[in-house]
């Protein structure tokens, strides 16, 4: 009967601990319908409480089926998701806390030497292997999280999570070492303490690395918020500029309507030319319906202008809601940046960026081409450029392919033969 009650109860926490690492990664990757965490914080509780009376009838297939089915309603009921997404997922989810569960007991059985009846006898053993399995469990996650949620600082996370897995196993290791030690009810009860300690450990160190991830983020966003606010401050001015210029034409515009009559037909013609000239330079920029990409595309044309680069912009006017705004800025500034960037370093007559954006069989395809300087030294591998300037390792481009990654894009760049460097992205454009 004691056994029984402390079977119950050590389930019981498993179950909630364990859901609560699944309901974490519902919230991390499809994010939540709704604002209310009272919500969120009921259909946790409900969700544990059948979930343990469903574990009561100690039948798996029952377990099985209501793991399935429960986690995918939630997801399609309270997650921004669709059916096909979360069965995916949380299939895998569920394998993996089968995996998990399944793998620590029999391994806890084989390393102490004891059947799994005799661990299930004993009440001690029976917290120790199910505390050990919420750990391997929550390293276990903390992998599958790596592989399937998007992040901005993925090198952040692998550090994390290889440090995790280590200090897991390090800590199984003690606890095992004293699990062989135990002679008395004492001794069980420091192991179990021990173990809990080990948990609340690695809860915290995950709670530190996401502070500091998070102070990473919001740096990275704050540059990105500067970057944007300059180039809507140059944009500004430009138009503050177009605008007294076009004030003046319009003001002198009978002036120019009667010389224009007088003139000879061949001064007339050259006359004309000179005022479409100058009303082209007031409205020369490119516009489309994505605001920012405008301003960024119209501010980097004048910069090149300004700079003698010769552009050429082949841009269909595509889609790109479903990119931020901050991300538009990461993406195409740091692509124009680093095109205009190279061609100030060879001489003007050589300079040269090619900007192309088009829609093929759902992705946006963009391609930014510039003539460069020199050897460009690119690690084929990871895809990288090992630069020889100092100080300078190419983050502007890395910020463009961590971006582009985030919404499952392709980043690629190359050197032609035409002392020509090439950025190729491909998007998939959301149906």
């Amino acid at each position: 009967m004691y056994n029984d009650i402390i079977q119950a109860a050590v389930q019981s926490v498993t179950t909630v601990a364990t859901n609560l690492i699944i309901f974490v990664y519902m919230i991390k990757k499809y994010g939540c319908k709704y604002k209310r965490r009272s919500i969120y914080i009921c259909i946790f509780l409900l969700w544990g409480l059948v979930m343990m009376a469903v574990n009561s009838c100690h039948n798996p297939v029952y377990n099985m089926l209501f793991a399935f089915t429960s986690s995918d309603l939630i997801c399609v009921l309270f997650f921004k998701t669709n059916i096909k997404s979360s069965i995916l997922y949380n299939t895998l989810l569920i394998f993996l806390v089968i995996f998990c569960e399944s793998s620590s007991f029999f391994a806890w059985s084989a390393l102490l030497g004891k059947n799994t009846n005799e661990i299930y006898m004993n009440p001690q053993l029976t917290i120790i292997s199910n505390i050990i399995y919420i750990l391997i469990f929550y390293a276990a996650y903390k992998i599958f999280s790596l592989f399937t949620i998007k992040s901005d600082i993925a090198e952040l996370k692998i550090k994390e999570t290889v440090f995790l897995v280590a200090i897991t196993v390090f800590e199984i290791y003690i606890v095992y070492i004293y699990t062989l030690k135990i002679s008395t009810n004492t001794d069980g009860i420091m192991v179990i303490i021990m173990l809990i300690g080990f948990l609340v450990f690695n809860i915290y160190i995950t709670y530190l690395i996401k502070s500091v991830s998070d102070i990473y983020q919001y740096k990275y966003e704050l540059s990105l918020l500067t970057k944007q606010s300059e180039l809507q401050l140059e944009n500004y001015k430009d138009l503050d500029y177009k605008y007294n210029q076009s004030r003046k034409i319009i003001h002198d515009i009978k002036k120019h309507l009667i010389v224009y009559r007088d003139l000879e037909e061949n001064k007339a013609e050259d006359y004309r030319n000179i005022l479409e000239n100058e009303i082209d330079k007031l409205f020369k920029g490119f516009q489309c319906t994505n605001t920012i990409l405008s301003i960024i595309t119209s501010q980097k044309y004048n910069q090149s202008e300004k700079n003698h680069i010769e552009v050429c912009i082949r841009m269909e006017d595509l889609p790109l809601d479903f990119i931020s705004d901050l991300d538009i800025t990461a993406i195409f500034a740091n692509l124009w940046d680093n095109a205009i960037e190279a061609s100030l370093e060879i001489a003007e007559d050589n300079r040269h960026i090619d900007f192309m954006m088009r829609k093929v069989n759902g992705f946006a395809i963009i391609n930014m081409e510039n003539t460069c300087l020199g050897v460009i030294n690119i690690d084929s591998e990871n895809n990288r450029i090992i630069s020889s300037k100092k100080d300078h390792m190419g983050i502007g481009l890395a910020i463009v392919e961590a971006t582009v990654r985030k919404y499952d894009g392709f980043f690629k760049i190359c050197r032609d033969e035409k002392d020509k460097f090439i950025v190729e992205l491909t998007i998939p454009i959301p149906m």
